[in-house]
């Protein structure tokens, strides 16, 4: 049914899938060089936030920006910190 850029995430226990969406930031066509690593960073950070107690759609912002910010310069990029 066509692309959408919509997140599900499963709830525990599991009777039907949340949907969250982000949009991501607004950094400019330009400025995307490499994809190396988005969707490491973006699991990664969302992950982490979760671990942390961040409520899921909080959570997803926090990713969406992990993975863009993964995408502003050319290879692998160091993992950022709090």
């Amino acid at each position: 049914e066509g692309f959408h850029r919509d997140c599900y995430e499963a709830a525990r226990p599991a009777p039907a899938p949340k949907r969250m969406h982000a949009d991501p930031p607004n950094v400019g066509r330009n400025a995307i060089v490499d994809t190396v690593g988005a969707g490491d960073a973006f699991v990664g950070a969302y992950a982490a936030a979760l671990s942390l107690g961040t409520r899921g759609s909080d959570a997803l912002r926090i990713a969406v920006c992990a993975g863009t910010r993964a995408c502003l310069a050319r290879g692998a990029q160091a993992s950022p910190t709090r």
